[in-house]
């Protein structure tokens, strides 16, 4: 009688021990899945963050370029502006100078 318990003992301790065994399999399992799930999300992440940075410099671009066109058309504006007017006092100028010779 005695036997037969130690023999149940043993054996439950032995699949005890089977259990404990397959969980910390099962546990280190679940620990690499999660690291590889991390690795995966955190390298999409930085291709997200990636994409986003050149399509922030492109815009960044564009709307130096756009910008850049409006002074040039502006600074465009401002010299022919500057110019008709040398034009009309060099015509007064020389209107002044004729009165003056007549």
């Amino acid at each position: 009688m005695k036997q037969e318990v130690l023999k149940k003992i043993k054996e439950a301790e032995k699949q005890a021990d089977e259990i404990i065994k397959k969980a910390q399999e099962e546990s280190q399992s679940i620990i690499q899945e999660a690291y590889k799930e991390a690795s995966k999300i955190l390298e999409e992440a930085q291709e997200k963050r990636k994409k986003i940075l050149l399509n922030a410099d492109a815009e960044a671009r564009k709307e130096a370029e756009v910008h850049l066109k409006k002074l040039e058309e502006e600074y465009k504006k401002l010299d022919m502006k500057i110019k008709k007017d040398i034009e009309t006092r060099k015509k007064k100028a020389v209107e002044y100078v004729l009165k003056q010779i007549k």
